[in-house]
């Protein structure tokens, strides 16, 4: 199963925050359509995990307009709960065998992907690295 096969589905709670497509959370919060070319960073988590609680702040507050990648390219953030059906089957999908773990995508490709829960200059260092990926 893939994004885009997910955004498909009228009654799907996951979304993909990526070219001109209406969004929706999984973790439950609407958003709008971003424009193309963004870097999408796919966080997969789960409620029970302490080290996710962690991480989600950071990752929140880095990807958030107006921060960009050292290109100037925007960031997209995508929750989502391997809880779920769907999110378990994107879990398999993408070998996700930990939470968190936080991929890149960049016009549906991956790009780069971390485990575990990193400190906030971390993650922002690796954000930095996207642009140049």
């Amino acid at each position: 199963m893939s994004f885009t096969s997910l955004l498909k589905r009228p009654s799907s709670t996951f979304t993909y925050l990526g070219r001109s497509l209406a969004t929706k959370s999984i973790s439950g919060s609407s958003t709008t359509s971003r424009a193309f070319n963004r870097f999408t960073v796919v966080d997969f988590y789960a409620d029970w995990c302490g080290p996710c609680k962690m991480l989600s702040p950071a990752l929140t507050k880095l990807t958030a307009e107006p921060n960009r990648s050292t290109n100037g390219q925007a960031y997209d953030l995508l929750k989502v709960d391997i809880d779920t059906d769907e999110g378990q089957t994107l879990a398999r999908q993408y070998d996700v065998a930990a939470v968190p773990t936080v991929i890149a995508f960049r016009d549906n490709v991956v790009i780069s992907q971390f485990r575990g829960a990193l400190p906030e200059p971390s993650v922002k260092q690796w954000l930095d690295s996207l642009g140049k990926a």
